[in-house]
């Protein structure tokens, strides 16, 4: 377990984040931000080697009516839509899983360094305590270390 600060994050990822899934076309790899904690947005967790990691709301969609957004309004692909793609390429052999640099909020300017996980499966599926269609992602510790 490796604990950095915000800053300790941003360095590592190569550029400066906010909201929590950053799909880096231009890269080798992505970044994603998790929470475990009581107030955390989204229900994200992990379990051994695996994590399930909750995809993300429509921007200002606070009380959770909408379902998760594939597109943007300008009908480029949302985060969602760039995980929800490179997990379906995967599943069908069009690539290899992608890597994803995965870092857990502890509380302000501290994130533990989770290391680097590989996308390997999502589902859109509705949600009935929701309500709504939510993208549930799973990632898997990689062997390759970052």
């Amino acid at each position: 377990m490796m604990i950095i600060t915000y800053k300790g994050m941003c360095e590592k990822i190569g550029k400066g984040v906010q909201s929590g899934m950053h799909y880096m076309q231009e890269k080798d790899y992505s970044a994603i931000l998790t929470s475990e904690r009581h107030d955390a947005k989204y229900k994200d967790y992990l379990i051994s080697s695996i994590l399930i990691y909750q995809g993300h709301d429509l921007r200002g969609d606070k009380e959770k009516k909408c379902d998760q957004p594939m597109y943007n309004k300008s009908g480029i692909p949302s985060e969602n839509g760039k995980f929800y793609e490179a997990a379906k390429n995967y599943k069908e052999k069009k690539s290899i899983p992608r890597k994803v640099l995965v870092f857990k909020k502890r509380r302000i300017d501290m994130w533990e360094d989770l290391g680097v996980f590989e996308l390997t499966d999502v589902k859109y599926e509705h949600d009935k305590q929701e309500k709504r269609r939510v993208f549930t992602f799973i990632f898997e510790k990689s062997p390759v270390n970052k």
